[in-house]
């Protein structure tokens, strides 16, 4: 497991199906390319996740899920163009065809944001693909804030990340505001962040 602070060296190896951690505008995520599926397997593998449970996905600047082979109506493109890059989720349900690993998805659905932390912009966008990003943190177990305590907690496990994006200790902020597209009711609102939809 190895430190860096360096931008490239972060993208060359996630380029080469590495798993990373890295800071976000909420906490530090753990990750990978979602299009490579024995790295989106190691990630869940790393973080003792159940099969199935899928992981959320940073987005590349200019991309939205519809790209992707996900459904993406118009008010919630709407609000992504107003909100992104930012702490607020969508959960889109794969319609087509898709370069997305399918252990990405719950249900055939997952969740998309554009962050808005300069790093884990800078890691997706050199990347051009989109990025798995779950918490940095046995599953079940508190999210943890700084480089050092996710070091001590992955050094003692088998699995452990490639490499971790030091950005020192992240300020705790409350997860994004999660939504979803319902036929019948439009947007509807799961979790309630930082951003308030109305």
């Amino acid at each position: 497991m190895l430190f860096t602070k360096n931008i490239s060296q972060a993208i060359t190896a996630l380029r080469s199906g590495g798993v990373i951690i890295y800071p976000t505008e909420t906490s530090y995520g753990i990750g990978c390319d979602a299009t490579n599926a024995a790295s989106v397997a190691r990630v869940f593998a790393i973080k003792k996740r159940k099969e199935g449970k899928g992981g959320g996905m940073l987005l590349p600047e200019g991309k939205f899920p519809n790209q992707y082979g996900l459904e993406f109506p118009k008010p919630m493109k709407e609000l992504a163009e107003k909100y992104w890059p930012g702490p607020l989720t969508m959960v889109c349900k794969l319609t087509g065809e898709t370069s997305l690993s399918s252990s990405c998805f719950t249900d055939g659905e997952r969740a998309f944001r554009r962050s808005s932390h300069p790093i884990a912009n800078a890691l997706v966008d050199g990347l051009g693909t989109p990025l798995l990003s779950t918490s940095a943190n046995i599953s079940g177990e508190p999210e943890l804030y700084s480089a050092q305590a996710i070091f001590d907690r992955f050094i003692i496990e088998e699995l452990q990340p490639d490499l971790i994006f030091d950005a020192g200790t992240l300020p705790q902020h409350p997860p994004s505001t999660l939504i979803v597209w319902n036929d019948e009711k439009g947007i509807v609102v799961l979790r309630q962040g930082e951003i308030v939809v109305t």
